[in-house]
């Protein structure tokens, strides 16, 4: 009777030990890089893939990662707005945001801050944009837009723009992401690019161009876009819409900030 309550109590220690060993923190733990799938993602030896937070997918980004990290020991960093995450062999959803420390140097920061990437707007970049975007604006490097006005004013107000532009990308909503779900459908499957232009075809039509109010810049919640102003606004809200819809449906997006540094540039 004894010999069994033992082999018993060993089964039961060795499960509480393999699952502590399957939910493993990130930010704690270290995981080993088994190779680079692009210049924005990295493939963990468990499989799971990391999303490097504010990096472009370039060629050269590619090939930095490539030198700095393949079969390299990794942490990460979850910005405060994202969702933590566990690494679990059970879990179906095998990828993460995250910043993406190695040797304790971000690597994310280290890319932009080398001019290899531009700041690109992922989800879920919040903590370090308005650092990402200071690095752009400092004298020791090469302003990409020479008439680009860098004083403190001009770099507030185009903050206070992006602060607004942020939330108005609420891919998180139901409203948003039903739509979304529903034109995606009609090319059902995995993530493809039929079900952006499914997205693309039904917006462009329907889309009635209206001003922001004189003076100001307002961008419209994507899912008010939806459900009140039956698919109207100016520029800025069809840009929002269309970045929430392809982000709901796990596209990735970008929208282009030129003509919003430009107003910040006439208003400095």
């Amino acid at each position: 009777m004894m010999k069994h309550f033992a082999l018993i109590l060993l089964l039961i220690l060795s499960l509480l030990i393999s699952g502590c060993f399957s939910r493993k923190n990130p930010q704690r733990s270290s995981f080993t890089v088994k190779s680079i799938i692009s210049g924005n993602e990295i493939m963990l030896m468990n499989g799971y893939i990391v999303k490097l937070l504010g990096v472009e997918n370039n060629a050269s980004t590619k090939k930095k990662l490539n030198a700095w990290l393949t079969k390299e020991k990794v942490k990460f960093r979850f910005d405060t707005k994202s969702p933590l995450k566990k690494i679990n062999r059970r879990s179906k959803d095998k990828s993460f945001y995250a910043y993406v420390l190695h040797k304790q140097e971000c690597i994310n920061s280290k890319l932009i801050k080398e001019k290899t990437s531009p700041v690109v707007i992922t989800p879920y970049l919040t903590d370090s944009l308005n650092k990402y975007l200071s690095y752009n604006t400092q004298k020791k490097n090469k302003n990409p837009n020479p008439n680009f006005n860098t004083n403190k004013i001009g770099r507030t107000r185009c903050h206070s723009e992006l602060d607004k532009l942020f939330p108005a990308c609420d891919y998180t909503n139901s409203t948003t992401r039903n739509y979304a779900v529903n034109l995606a459908a009609k090319s059902p499957g995995s993530y493809n690019i039929a079900q952006v232009c499914n997205i693309f075809k039904e917006i462009l039509p329907k889309w009635k161009y209206v001003n922001d109010p004189k003076g100001s810049e307002f961008y419209a919640l994507a899912s008010s876009t939806i459900s009140e102003t039956d698919l109207s606004g100016d520029c800025d809200d069809f840009a929002v819409l269309l970045y929430s819809l392809i982000t709901s449906i796990g596209g990735t997006a970008r929208i282009n900030l030129e003509r919003i540094w430009s107003t910040c540039i006439h208003r400095s």
